[in-house]
């Protein structure tokens, strides 16, 4: 008996380590699906821990709180990164180099280099909306409240949780995977799609987000060839999602009062500053990644030219 199912499970890591097009669409959906699984499983360990519904639970003071919040999002990286190895290694059947995922010594340089770069964008970004006069800065917070310094550290937490969960599902794992069995540019077309599927709730999402949205996946995809790394990508994905809204106050397109060092009111056109909470629908972000795409598009041209 044990014989025949070890025969089995071989026969169907056999048929799932194939490159063709249907084995890399069942392979993503399983790893996704395990990913998910890891961080839900994490997620309520972790809120059994905090007994947060318990009056007399320690973790209701806010820093042990956010501490705690913290130390979780540690373990769930931690745990995700384990499993996308291994799942790959066993189920793809292939080297786990071919993640870009590596711990090596040029990792914090790439993740520096990221959070530099999308801070730098974000910034010209403003710029450009400030001297239109689509953004009237109502206030600079500073020096910081306590209020403000909490909540910027709960989002940056979240941040750094969310910029390399995606990361590692879109442009480790789906990417890597579907090399060699889906022609790059269907590979570039789907993972690029699923990536601006992902932000299908919010209320600017449409055609042109989707657009928009697929572009700066192209940028994070050309980074990644690029550097031969996924690590510049999550370190520009932590940043830009924390500068647009602890620092910046982007995210906040109506003006109500928010958590950023950088209070606005922001009245520009939609459709040049997108909507509230995805301002990458705007064509203003769209036009800063297509140039940056071209620059690394062009960067990675000249270095394939022979000498």
């Amino acid at each position: 008996m044990s014989h025949k199912l070890a025969n089995s499970v071989e026969y169907v890591r056999g048929h799932l380590a194939r490159r063709v097009w249907y084995a890399y669409i069942v392979r993503v959906v399983l790893c996704w699906a395990g990913i998910i699984f890891v961080s839900q499983i994490l997620n309520i360990l972790l809120f059994a821990v905090l007994r947060l519904d318990n009056p007399s639970s320690p973790f209701r003071n806010v820093n042990l709180l956010q501490s705690a919040i913290l130390a979780g999002a540690v373990v769930n990286i931690i745990a995700v990164y384990v499993f996308v190895r291994w799942f790959f290694r066993h189920v793809d059947q292939r080297p786990v180099t071919e993640l870009r995922m590596d711990l090596t010594a040029a990792m914090p340089v790439l993740l520096i280099g990221g959070i530099v770069c999308a801070a730098a964008m974000l910034g010209i970004v403003f710029t450009i909306e400030h001297l239109a006069g689509w953004i009237v800065i109502d206030e600079i917070v500073w020096p910081p409240t306590p209020e403000l310094l909490s909540a910027a550290a709960g989002s940056l937490i979240q941040f750094i949780s969310v910029g390399f969960l995606e990361e590692v599902r879109y442009r480790a794992y789906a990417y890597a995977s579907g090399e060699g069995s889906v022609p790059r540019p269907m590979l570039i077309l789907l993972t690029a799609l699923a990536f601006a599927l992902l932000h299908v709730q919010y209320d600017a999402f449409g055609p042109f987000a989707v657009i928009s949205l697929s572009c700066i996946a192209v940028f994070y995809i050309a980074s990644l060839h690029l550097f031969g790394s996924i690590w510049f990508g999550v370190g520009f994905h932590v940043m830009w999602d924390f500068a647009q809204v602890s620092l910046f106050g982007l995210a906040f397109a109506s003006g109500e009062d928010s958590a950023s060092l950088i209070d606005i009111t922001q009245a520009g056109p939609p459709f040049f500053v997108g909507g509230e909470a995805l301002i990458e629908a705007g064509f203003v972000y769209f036009m800063v990644f297509v140039l940056a795409s071209a620059a690394v598009y062009a960067v990675i041209r000249g270095r394939a030219r022979p000498a």
